[in-house]
């Protein structure tokens, strides 16, 4: 039996918390991204290596670097749309690759329109053209400053054995390809070297571990972190692993200012965009080792991202289960694979999700399972809260009283849905005999409602 976990930011949100209010959640990083604390610690450790390599101090400070945040916040909201830390980033990538060189092929008709002066005012004006290049990438530093801030005061050893212990009793063949930056997965699975799941990263001198292809694609059981992870450091044109967080930030630091590919000029160039940005005229992107912003395609052209999706595609079409959790459905690379696979094979997917107390059922039918799950994985299905309780199938009103009664449910014959939690889900014993249980809990349903 083969098993894939598509993992989205709901999976670590009930491990990775201070209390109710403070999660690893889109709305947790977009703040990061605006606190001057943080800024100020990446900006101190990041301006040594500046100042070596350039003999002269960054042209910007904490309190700048969150009004250019701010401001280009201000203009995602003056445009009604909402300002999260991914639409912040992929316009500050887009204004960082104008500024820095103006005569990029994909710059060129912007600039031609003129259309950034309603983007750049004062506040990027203050930063010289040298330091344009690294604020994309200082972003994603920022980020992953709060992730580990977040990380080191909620951790528990019962939480991470309650993951460690969930994927360990699988019988058969377990692939994880989880949205999420955090540490969580390698914390339960990995880090003692003892796991049955493997990364793709082999022990290397000076690194943690550092990617290779060919092991990860002959693993057995893998974990993918598709949009990169807090522990990566880009390294000699592959990606490096190291599992004291703090140091892989200085890691990183120093790799863009050290020349490991040589001492030409153009060597030097290429070292630093290997960990700032990457592509060529007219193609460059800044994820490197964190991948976020609205557009993410790019960042495939590189490993270990490129084999994450060789192998993502191989695996969602051979598994016999599939197992989404806590993700919101609009990783569109991801979900459109997931969609077109169920042309290939018919599969068991479930969809892990939380129904919350005192929620109104119609409403998250309407929102949830309408509005996302039955929308990416079959025809899409209409209905609102008007229609709700009128004439509906035998089969979607016991669906309907299963989520009400038990959170749990089938939306077709081959797709559940899990809405008590993914604390509860991973507390079941056996995913097998839980599908079981209630698929024949619906047929007795069915054939009582007739």
């Amino acid at each position: 039996m083969k098993f894939t976990f598509i993992l989205g930011a709901g999976s670590s949100i009930p491990f990775i918390r201070m209390n109710n209010h403070t999660v690893l959640s889109t709305s947790y990083l977009s703040r990061c991204l605006e606190d001057i604390n943080i800024w100020k610690e990446v900006l101190d450790s990041f301006e040594s290596y500046y100042k070596n390599y350039y003999k002269r101090n960054l042209s910007f400070d904490s309190n700048t670097a969150v009004a250019i945040v701010k401001n280009t916040k201000q203009v995602i909201s003056n445009q009604k749309r909402g300002a999260n830390f991914e639409r912040i980033i992929y316009l500050i990538d887009k204004i960082s690759s104008y500024l820095t060189d103006q005569f990029q092929e994909e710059n060129i008709l912007i600039n031609f329109f003129k259309k950034n002066e309603l983007l750049i005012d004062k506040v990027w004006k203050e930063i010289d053209k040298e330091s344009y290049k690294y604020f994309s990438y200082l972003c994603r530093e920022v980020l992953t400053r709060g992730i580990l801030k977040l990380w080191n005061s909620s951790k528990t050893k019962n939480e991470i054995k309650l993951v460690r212990d969930f994927y360990n009793r699988i019988s058969g063949e377990v692939n994880i390809y989880t949205l999420n930056y955090d540490p969580l997965l390698y914390e339960a699975l990995i880090e003692n070297f003892l796991s049955n799941f493997s990364m793709g990263f082999k022990p290397h001198y000076g690194y943690n571990r550092v990617f290779d292809e060919k092991s990860f694609l002959n693993a057995k059981n893998i974990i993918a972190f598709i949009h990169g992870h807090i522990g990566f450091v880009p390294y000699q044109g592959s990606m490096g692993f190291e599992n004291n967080y703090l140091k892989a930030c200085e890691l990183r630091m120093e790799g863009v200012f050290k020349n490991i590919f040589g001492d030409s000029e153009e060597e030097q160039f290429y070292s630093r965009i290997k960990y700032t940005n990457i592509g060529y005229i007219g193609d460059v992107h800044y994820n490197t080792w964190l991948i976020t912003g609205i557009n993410k395609f790019k960042a495939f052209d590189d490993n270990p991202f490129a084999c994450y999706m060789l192998r993502f595609s191989k695996d969602i079409v051979e598994s016999d289960y599939i197992i989404v959790i806590g993700t919101n459905m609009n990783d569109r690379h991801l979900m459109l694979f997931l969609k077109n696979t169920l042309k290939v094979k018919e599969k068991k997917i479930i969809f892990v999700t939380e129904i919350k107390e005192n929620e109104d059922i119609n409403k998250f039918i309407e929102k949830v399972i309408c509005g996302k799950y039955w929308y990416w994985i079959d025809e899409p299905l209409t209905l609102s809260l008007d229609t709700m309780d009128k004439d509906l199938p035998k089969w979607f009103q016991v669906l309907k009283n299963m989520l009400r009664e038990k959170k749990w449910g089938f939306i077709t014959p081959h797709i559940m849905i899990y809405a008590k939690g993914v604390e509860d889900f991973y507390k079941e014993r056996d995913l097998e005999e839980l599908w079981e249980k209630i698929q024949k809990e619906r047929i007795k349903r069915l054939w009582q409602s007739k």
